[in-house]
């Protein structure tokens, strides 16, 4: 997969996905009309802070928007004005159900990075 470019352990790609599809599923829990469809970098970047997910956090906010650049060139992302969302709903089931994602991006909180 794109996203494991550096392995798993490694990869900012790989967690960035993480945290839009944990943001992706915690819009589940709003009524359909309230629900986002994308989301700001700063969103991400929140979250990382909230769980302290360092191999974000390592970043500067401009690295982080290059990265989400790349992710837009690789077309994993798409974007619209400050909103970004996956291109396709196969990339957040590449992932996994909530539970999964949630396993997997609990790997990298508190500091951990694997």
């Amino acid at each position: 997969m794109t996203l494991e470019v550096e392995g798993k352990e490694n990869s900012p790609y790989y967690v960035i996905a993480l945290i839009l599809a944990y943001l992706y599923y915690e819009e589940e829990n709003k009524p359909e009309d309230e629900r986002q469809t994308g989301f700001r970098i700063e969103e991400v970047i929140s979250k990382a802070k909230s769980d302290e997910i360092n191999i974000i956090l390592g970043y500067t906010k401009e690295q982080i928007t290059e990265l989400f650049k790349e992710m837009w060139d690789l077309n994993i992302l798409t974007s619209k004005d400050d909103f970004y969302m996956f291109s396709t709903e196969g990339f957040r089931e590449l992932l996994g159900t909530r539970e999964d994602v949630n396993t997997e991006l609990s790997k990298y909180m508190g500091g951990r990075t694997e």
